[in-house]
């Protein structure tokens, strides 16, 4: 499943680790900000993305939609990309962070809340964001 997203995890990845490179990043920003936007949004590849993490892996974002109402979006995203097998880069990127601290502590925070509210799929949930 990661292997059809490994295109958009190495730009990203290099987005990320070469921020400071304004001639580097100049030449692949355009690309992968469109990219990124249309896959955060609900009108671009969100739906997508979250119909094969869905089929690949037994309806897990329909399920952890349903048992854990009243997250922020970015908590449901981040499962997704976890889901989906992106690097932590990638996720900083798409979940829009200027720091990867920022995306170990929401992914921290959110195995918490998953084992706190204790839902019915907790191991799969858990198993999903490690």
């Amino acid at each position: 499943m990661s292997s059809r997203y490994e295109t958009i995890d190495r730009l990203c990845g290099l987005c990320y680790e070469q921020k400071d490179n304004s001639a580097l990043k100049a030449r692949i920003s355009d690309e992968v900000v469109s990219t990124i936007n249309s896959m955060t949004s609900p009108d671009g590849k969100l739906p997508e993305l979250e119909r094969n993490a869905d089929r690949f892996h037994g309806g897990l974002m329909s399920r952890f939609r349903s048992e854990m109402p009243g997250l922020k979006e970015n908590d449901y995203l981040l499962m997704l990309f976890s889901t989906l097998g992106f690097s932590m880069a990638a996720i900083t990127l798409l979940l829009k962070e200027d720091k990867i601290e920022a995306v170990y502590n929401r992914k921290s925070r959110l195995k918490s809340r998953i084992k706190r509210r204790n839902p019915p799929h907790v191991d799969d949930f858990l198993k999903a964001i490690t």
